[in-house]
């Protein structure tokens, strides 16, 4: 059973010493106890009287931080410094204005500490490399995803979920009206090499030689398809009269596809007057955002102590939905030894108890009636 004072020779010499007169509270009566607290502890039950089994209900009012008190009821065994009895201590914390709220509220919330949450998310960082034979400005770039135009800027950035594949052109214009277009479904993984189409023309020959041109890591596409259903790597073709786009498509090993469009300007003699083309170049990055969420340093916490002297507590963690501390009834009670006024409260509550490292140990569910010291 919970009494805030103790009755013990010890205390008494003490408060003689110190000329105090303190007012304690009533002597337990193990027939009729004043305080008692019962209910279960991950399914086990429990139960605790003031008076049997030298328990005694000890309250306390004392500052904490920022002019915040802590109202303290403590059912512990008597006298008892190792190899106790399993104890339990409420703490209402709160200014003394606050905590006289509290004390007369319905219900109480309780005090948890704060957390922080990093939100990670994904984008997919996308650059336009575009080159020209005679090193001509590009005039404009478009990127379209899903046949929709998205940006026209050099670079777009996406945010992507990861694996997911986006269907992305890139068409570029020069300023002498080349054009130039890549088409890439462009799968979302992070650090990884996305496929393409790439290859160059060679205007050296009387007749141009197109040659597909293979990723940077060396690998090669299972399949070259050019303008949609001639294989093979190379292509050869006479000196176009008319501007002519070619086309490239890719297909490798794991199903990713690409496709890449260039344009070939009419001749000047035996050669093209220009050629341009231009890719993308992708990169997956990992975005994360930082969300800190206040402590929550007003309310009630409750604090459990086993017969190894190991503590758990409800505020070292953040509590379930459904957990809650209601109080049932509250009046005045008696000054404590140390001439503190008392309340005593009727209670009922549920949480969950964690460990001095904020990990899960056990939901504890009670009611009882119980006494606080107030500042």
């Amino acid at each position: 059973m919970v009494k805030n004072c103790i009755r013990s020779l010890a205390l008494l010499i003490v408060v003689v010493a110190l000329s105090c007169e303190p007012v304690e509270l009533p002597e337990p009566q193990s027939d009729e106890p004043v305080f008692t607290l019962s209910g279960t502890l991950d399914g086990a039950s429990f139960t605790l009287a003031a008076g049997i089994d030298q328990y005694f209900m000890f309250t306390d009012a004392y500052p904490v931080d920022d002019g915040r008190y802590i109202a303290e009821g403590r059912l512990a065994e008597l006298d008892c410094s190792s190899d106790c009895l399993p104890s339990w201590r409420f703490e209402f914390k709160g200014s003394p204005e606050r905590l006289s709220n509290l004390l007369g509220a319905d219900t109480v919330g309780y005090t948890q500490p704060g957390r922080v949450t990093v939100d990670t998310s994904y984008r997919l960082h996308l650059q336009a490399s575009s080159t020209h034979l005679l090193n001509t400005a590009v005039l404009q770039h478009r990127w379209l995803l899903n046949d929709s135009l998205v940006a026209t800027d050099a670079t777009l950035s996406l945010p992507v979920q990861l694996d997911n594949e986006y269907p992305l052109a890139l068409e570029t214009l020069t300023e002498d009206s080349c054009y130039s277009y890549t088409e890439q479904v462009i799968r979302a993984r992070p650090q990884a090499p996305q496929c393409a189409a790439n290859f160059y023309i060679d205007s050296t020959l009387l007749d141009a030689s197109v040659i597909a041109t293979a990723l940077p890591d060396g690998e090669l596409p299972a399949q070259f398809l050019w303008q949609d259903s001639i294989p093979g790597d190379v292509i050869t073709f006479p000196t176009p009269a008319t501007a002519t786009s070619l086309c490239l498509q890719a297909t490798y090993a794991d199903g990713c596809t690409a496709r890449s469009c260039q344009m070939i300007q009419p001749a000047i003699g035996s050669f093209p007057t220009s050629t341009c083309r231009n890719a993308i170049v992708s990169e997956t990055r990992i975005d994360t955002s930082t969300v800190v969420v206040p402590d929550i340093a007003e309310g009630v916490s409750i604090h459990y102590q086993n017969e190894d002297g190991i503590s758990y507590s409800s505020n070292a963690g953040q509590q379930p939905t459904g957990s809650y501390f209601r109080i049932l009834e509250a009046s005045p009670f008696e000054n404590n030894a140390a001439g503190q006024p008392t309340i005593k409260l009727t209670v009922a509550f549920r949480c969950q108890l964690f460990t001095q490292q904020g990990d899960p140990w056990r939901a504890v569910e009670g009611e009882g009636v119980i006494a606080v010291a107030l500042p």
